[in-house]
């Protein structure tokens, strides 16, 4: 089992509903238009106006984008309900995310396109359980516990093993865990050590990655077709995505936050695969 550290965790600034007409806006530079706006939660270091050139996330999207001439902006936001509110309800030009469980109809206004593949585990809370969670391959073996899931997240798998889940955003996921209202969660390896190390620093020790075969999942950004721009500078970024994996820009940026790693390039190659 391995203690999870790290730095610095996102802050969030929240501004009142009554200075927009059409929803709850918060960002740095809310009296500012803003052309090529892409949205997402504030976590650090994947995504965040904290973390610099934004994080690991938006950096690609960034130098993917400048490889065919288009500049974009981010803006983050503290719930996911607000970041679909953006590029379902209004015509924001892209959003970041890993979650995503919009309805049919919603998609049919989204063009996907996977970015990244993340690594993830499963954490739990040492005094809840002294002698760990009993868990290998099979969720099953966790029945009767309670996992601690995020907005959007498909819970299908727990559900069906007589898993309760309770919903929440990273945060207070982590207070949840450490309230034993929770036995365990999942989070990004590089965002839940930032997040503990800033924010729980007192309980890094008690906060413990299960040993086991670590998760994947896919970071991807969804170019919103109501967006008059969305459709041409999702194609200019498809290419450009290319075209910086095929240089090592892509992996350079990759490293930059994570130092290199044995899972790299098989990452790299199947995100490849997905694009194809």
């Amino acid at each position: 089992m391995k203690n999870l550290f790290i730095k610095s965790a996102a802050l969030t600034l929240a501004i009142s509903t009554s200075l927009f007409a059409s929803g709850p806006r918060v960002t740095t530079n809310v009296f500012q238009p803003l052309d090529n706006e892409i949205v997402s939660l504030d976590i650090e270091p994947l995504y965040s106006n904290n973390t610099p050139s934004g994080g690991m996330i938006f950096e690609i999207v960034k130098t993917a984008l400048d490889t065919e001439g288009e500049k974009v902006t981010l803006t983050t936001y503290p719930v996911k309900k607000m970041i679909n509110y953006y590029i379902t309800q209004e015509n924001t030009l892209a959003a970041l995310g890993i979650n995503w469980n919009l309805s049919k109809n919603s998609n049919k206004s989204i063009i996907s396109i996977p970015v990244a593949l993340i690594r993830e585990n499963y954490i739990y809370y040492k005094p809840s359980h002294p002698n760990g969670i009993p868990y290998s391959e099979n969720i099953s073996t966790l029945k009767g516990m309670t996992y601690g899931a995020h907005s959007g997240e498909n819970v299908e798998k727990y559900n069906k093993s007589d898993i309760k889940v309770v919903r929440a955003e990273s945060r207070f996921l982590f207070k949840k865990l450490i309230s034993k209202k929770v036995d365990f969660i999942k989070e990004p390896v590089l965002s839940a050590s930032f997040m503990i190390n800033s924010s729980f620093a007192s309980n890094k020790d008690n906060l413990v990655l299960i040993d086991s075969k670590p998760q994947k999942s896919i970071c991807s950004i969804l170019f919103n077709l109501k967006n008059k721009n969305g459709k041409e500078i999702s194609k200019k970024f498809r290419k450009g995505l290319l075209h910086i994996i095929k240089n090592g820009k892509y992996q350079n940026i990759i490293e930059k936050y994570q130092g290199k790693t044995n899972y790299t390039s098989q990452y790299i190659e199947e995100l490849k695969s997905l694009l194809k």
